[in-house]
């Protein structure tokens, strides 16, 4: 008997640290007049049945920085937000722990003009730019006041930033993939990866992951996970499955992946009439784990005045969040399992046209 309440004593603890350790999803919205508010949402339980839009929580935190430039937040070195906003008078960017709710002074900032972010593991940082690529590394042990958070050039990128199309980190953070899709419209791709020990770039072959902006590596699905934004494929999951050895970045080149689309859509199976699909963010948490940002807008206006638009009508927008899992069934194909509608939320007011037309910004830390 003793050994029982020993066991269940050190299983309770081990529960709790778990739960301490649970990640939290983050929204950030532009609706403060001088720049940015971080809002913690809890997610209801699975199995409630999800009511009337609801009120976002207060904000966690508010930051300033130009508004309507969400390109330039990310989240990086574990559960952390770094404001990457290019400022003349400011020689370092902040980094916000989300948890600790704290301001801490990070990376000598570098400028960016057009950056995609690819946070790698909980150190490290990569900025993908015009003509640069540069890689952020937190002190070791995270000590901001006294380390430093030096960026430094690796070996730039063999292709034109403005043609990359997609970009995940492979099996194990080995290597970093990137896509791109010629910008002159004649269906030339090409898939490249960054070995991040050997910290040098080997082009994979004439193909490119099959969604848009960042995706995912799952290892369950053992294929790599996105959201597309071509019109055929708008609101499936495509996931793709890479040759063997080719996520982790060793095998170059490698034959065209294996590309599949999921077999039903993840936006609102059952859309109001008056609602409008705007933009969409996923972010991953483990074993097949995905959360569902959904924009949507809705007209009001419309609605009153029995499907006659009205001279002047203005429409709101909406957050909706889904999460879902994903799993193969027996004849190979991408199933969306535990669909749920969580909750949605409007977006708040003050929040900036700009910011709303770009894909939400939501962290899962």
């Amino acid at each position: 008997m003793p050994k029982r309440q020993c066991r269940g004593e050190c299983d309770g603890g081990r529960a709790a640290k778990r739960r301490r350790r649970q990640r939290q999803l983050y929204l950030v919205f532009d609706d403060w007049s001088r720049g940015y508010s971080i809002r913690k949402v809890t997610l209801p339980p699975s199995g409630s049945v999800p009511g009337d839009e609801q009120q976002l929580p207060r904000a966690l935190l508010r930051f300033a920085a130009e508004r309507g430039c969400p390109q330039f937040l990310t989240s990086a070195f574990g559960g952390r937000i770094v404001v990457a906003h290019p400022d003349a008078s400011s020689t370092t960017v902040p980094v916000i722990d989300v948890r600790a709710r704290a301001f801490m002074p990070g990376p000598r900032t570098n400028h960016p003009a057009h950056p995609i972010y690819i946070p790698v593991g909980a150190d490290k940082l990569f900025a993908l730019d015009i003509g640069t690529f540069e890689l952020c590394c937190s002190p070791a042990p995270p000590e901001p006041d006294n380390g430093e958070w030096p960026w430094r050039e690796v070996q730039k990128q063999p292709f034109n930033i403005a043609d990359v199309s997609s970009n995940a980190v492979g099996y194990e953070e080995r290597a970093i993939f990137v896509s791109t899709k010629s910008s002159r419209g004649d269906g030339t791709a090409a898939t490249f990866t960054f070995d991040i020990v050997e910290s040098v770039w080997k082009k994979h072959g004439e193909w490119a992951l099959p969604f848009t902006g960042r995706g995912y590596f799952d290892r369950d699905l053992d294929a790599f996970v996105g959201l597309s934004k071509d019109p055929e494929n708008l609101g499936y999951l495509c996931c793709c499955h890479v040759a063997a050895g080719a996520a982790t970045g060793n095998n170059s080149p490698s034959p065209d992946p294996d590309c599949r689309r999921s077999k039903e859509k993840v936006y609102n199976n059952h859309p109001d009439e008056h609602e409008r699909h705007v933009s969409a963010t996923l972010v991953y948490g483990r074993r097949s784990k995905f959360c569902l940002v959904e924009c949507v807008s809705i007209d009001e206006d419309v609605a009153r005045a029995d499907h006659q638009v009205p001279a002047g009508t203005a429409s709101r927008y909406m957050y909706r969040l889904i999460t879902f899992t994903l799993r193969y069934d027996r004849m190979g194909d991408v199933r969306v399992k535990h669909y749920r509608v969580r909750c949605c939320y409007k977006v708040p007011r003050g929040t900036t046209t700009e910011f709303v037309i770009q894909d939400p910004v939501a962290f899962w830390l």
